[in-house]
């Protein structure tokens, strides 16, 4: 009898030990089930499937003046994006709203409503571009690329003078930290600026799954 007292408290702190290991790996099990499943992200508008669009970038002037092609750069990674994810919205050709911008004085001046009735489509997603660049602010000859624009979304259909959608939308490549000169260029910083953020943007309107952090959010 005393030996088997003694083989219990000798065996319990044991069985404890592998009752809370399997317990931790079950926990982890879980936890890793879960990031491979991910989690559900519901679109924020839902009213563009099926509908024609017009994107309109307005860029501020500093902008303008250092990259003159900010606008069809923009426009073509949005695009892309949609083709992927949303390929039933029609997409008015980007060139042809460029042409207009430029043709038309002042067209910053008209509502965004007037701009999609002169269109002849059903929303505009008016994009407000305030930075755009490639170098970082912080270090001299360091890249970073960063793209920040208030992206707004008007129901052509319901004329009213206030978006059905309006979001802030910001991206930064390399996330973490900016990359030495050598180690890369501001075209390619910059392109996966772009890419992050139109991936950011049209994420609003879609349901999709989200993994985590991603490999090509850092240099």
């Amino acid at each position: 009898m005393i030996q088997c007292s003694t083989m219990f408290r000798t065996m319990a702190p044991t069985a404890l030990m592998l009752g809370l290991a399997m317990l931790a790996g079950c926990g982890w099990l879980a936890a890793a089930e879960q990031k491979a499943k991910g989690t559900e992200m519901l679109p924020q508008y839902q009213g563009l499937e099926d509908k024609s669009v017009a994107i309109v970038v307005y860029p501020d002037l500093a902008v303008t003046n250092e990259f003159p092609a900010a606008r069809e750069e923009i426009s073509n990674f949005i695009e892309q994006q949609f083709k992927m994810h949303m390929p039933k919205t029609r997409l008015m050709n980007s060139r042809d709203v460029m042409r207009w911008q430029d043709e038309t004085m002042n067209w910053w001046a008209l509502s965004p409503v007037d701009i999609g009735k002169r269109f002849n489509v059903d929303r505009v997603l008016y994009i407000e571009l305030r930075a755009y660049e490639a170098k970082n602010r912080q270090s001299h000859g360091d890249l970073q690329g960063r793209v920040e624009a208030t992206c707004s979304i008007y129901e052509i259909d319901q004329d009213r003078g206030v978006p059905a959608w309006r979001g802030e939308v910001q991206s930064k490549w390399p996330l973490d930290a900016p990359l030495p000169a050598w180690r890369t260029n501001e075209a390619f910083v910059r392109r996966q600026a772009l890419e992050q953020f139109a991936d950011k943007l049209v994420k609003s309107f879609y349901a999709w799954r989200d993994y985590g952090t991603r490999i090509r959010d850092r240099g």
